[in-house]
């Protein structure tokens, strides 16, 4: 459970005594730099946006606005001074840019994502507690700072700042609509921050308090407040904390995400989990984790004890009282929590869906191409009763395509369950790994469905039909004799007379060739990435799918 390090005020008459939580617990302060005619920056704002999102609790964001390349950039323009200040502090010169706990890094999600968690495995030497309130167009902020472990920053300050959470404009020049964490205004006077003069030694607390008139915001219902403490020697931030924006709703909560669901089924069995998070002020206790699927619900329990912004994970259990939809029609899928403390009150929807599972005759070829650590994938193949009936041996190969025709004798609904130990499935920072199911019907190959997954585990399903588990297995030994393709050479083999045709991912004919007799066609300076080959002989068409290194 992620949990908010604050005491939240907003609104209230008065301030409360500071209460530190009972579990101390790093908060990692993340800085982005942008500009509203800058357009890398619109692209990078909504993959940024969700990392910060998925990461509360973790983690509290500030967006500032540089003058580059829209000089009159109305979010610069309203705070020039201390964002100036900010960026000739990182020596900021380009946008969008990225920083951490006081450290410049890329701008890639996966590398702010890596940086995330090396900040929070270190232990936490400070912890900071805030208290708001307004009142009459000011805020009053109390900032308490207490020292958990000796401290040896040679320069700490404290800066206490007011941001807006969510600001909806016109299009901006560079088509943003949506501005998510943006820095309104410093509470401290001296924009270089507060010293902290007393907390060299563990146990020590510093209380501090800034009081300031409201200003440069479009709605106030939006203001929150960020505090941290930051090394100026070293440009290190120590600590941070966070007091988000008022809860809109006294009972309300969102379904963040939604993990190990089907993609394609044939029978109605559906699981899942994920994590939802409070949206409403009221601590949830208790609730209700609904899915509905083409107007059929299911219910599972949830139990606990939820603060405003905290989220939580769950999980579906089997849920198989529903029909499919007919056809090609796609089944629709609602996930929501209901019930909340026993009322009435429903959160956010969050809808979704999944196909019928595709369908296949004869026979059936597993092709997986393996990422840059095999060892971690495996595969197991089910019926519609729960018996496993294949499952694969151990993958030893870097970027290699593992070819196997299951043996399958009746007809049935079968799942193809896929485990990544690494959590992180077969495309990604491990190479693109991806696989293929094909039918063998009537002598002939075809592709039926070709994916990757970026998940712990992956499961698809197929139907298949008139079972023939002999058709595959000749059909295979017939197209690996007669198309053939050495990817360290780049070398195809042909071992019989046809016309070969080589077809890029995006459908494009690279390239064709017609061949009286057996012979090779060299495609190594092709263009890396994924081709279809396909020889054309007067009995059949014989099919593959290859990489080009």
């Amino acid at each position: 459970m992620r949990r908010i390090k604050y005491l939240t005020l907003l609104g209230a008459a008065g301030l409360a005594a500071t209460v530190f939580p009972a579990e101390a617990k790093r908060m990692v302060f993340y800085e982005k730099f942008t500009n509203t005619g800058c357009n890398p920056c619109a692209k990078f704002a909504p993959a940024s946006d969700s990392l910060v999102n998925m990461r509360i609790g973790d983690v509290v964001s500030m967006t500032y606005h540089g003058n580059y390349p829209f000089a009159r950039d109305p979010f610069y323009m309203a705070n020039k001074e201390a964002i100036d200040k900010r960026i000739s502090l990182y020596g900021i010169s380009g946008y969008p840019s990225v920083v951490i706990d006081g450290k410049t890094i890329s701008h890639s999600v996966p590398a702010i994502d890596i940086e995330i968690e090396k900040r929070l495995s270190q232990p936490q030497r400070l912890d900071v507690a805030i208290d708001s309130k307004t009142e009459g167009g000011r805020i009053t902020v109390k900032a308490t700072v207490k020292t958990l472990a000796a401290l040896e920053a040679v320069d700490p300050r404290l800066f206490v700042a007011v941001m807006e959470e969510d600001v909806r404009t016109d299009p901006a020049p560079n088509g943003q609509t949506e501005f998510v964490n943006e820095f309104r205004f410093l509470m401290n006077d001296d924009i270089s921050g507060y010293p902290l003069v007393s907390l060299s030694e563990a146990g020590k607390t510093q209380d501090v308090s800034f009081s300031k008139e409201i200003v440069n915001v479009v709605d106030s219902k939006e203001l929150a407040v960020v505090a941290w403490v930051q090394d100026m020697s070293t440009m290190e931030v120590i600590e941070a904390a966070y007091i988000p924006r008022p809860a809109r709703k006294e009972r309300s909560a969102v379904v963040l995400t939604v993990e190990d669901a089907p993609v394609k089924i044939c029978t109605p069995v559906y699981k899942a989990s994920g994590l939802f998070r409070n949206t409403g002020s009221e601590p949830i206790e208790k609730c209700n984790i609904c899915v509905e699927i083409n107007g059929s619900v299911h219910k599972t329990a949830w139990s606990g004890k939820l603060a405003y912004m905290e989220s939580a994970p769950y999980k579906v259990e089997e849920f198989t009282d529903f029909d499919l939809a007919q056809g090609t029609t796609p089944n629709k899928v609602s996930i929501y929590i209901s019930d909340i403390n026993g009322t009435s009150d429903i959160g956010d929807v969050r809808t979704s869906g999944f196909e019928n599972a595709v369908e296949a005759r004869e026979a059936v070829q597993l092709t997986l191409y393996t990422d840059n650590k095999p060892e971690e994938t495996t595969w197991q193949l089910f019926n519609s009763s729960g018996v496993m009936l294949d499952q694969s041996g151990p993958l030893t190969e870097k970027r290699h395509f593992y070819r196997h025709v299951f043996n399958l004798k009746a007809d049935d609904c079968y799942v193809l369950k896929f485990t990544d130990t690494g959590g992180d499935g077969i495309a990604g920072d491990n190479g693109n790994g991806y696989y293929t199911l094909a039918q063998y019907a009537g002598g002939k190959r075809k592709v039926i469905a070709q994916t990757d997954f970026r998940t712990g585990e992956h499961s698809v399903s197929f139907m298949l039909r008139d079972a023939n588990p002999a058709s595959g297995v000749e059909t295979a030994e017939a197209t690996a004799e007669a198309l053939g393709f050495d990817a360290r050479s780049g070398k195809i083999t042909v071992g019989t007379g046809g016309v070969l045709r080589v077809v890029r991912a995006d459908g494009i004919v690279a390239a064709t060739r017609v061949f009286d007799d057996a012979g090779q066609m060299d495609v190594a300076g092709f263009q890396p990435g994924v081709y279809v080959i396909s020889l054309e002989t007067p009995e059949t068409t014989l099919t593959k799918t290859v990489r080009v290194r």
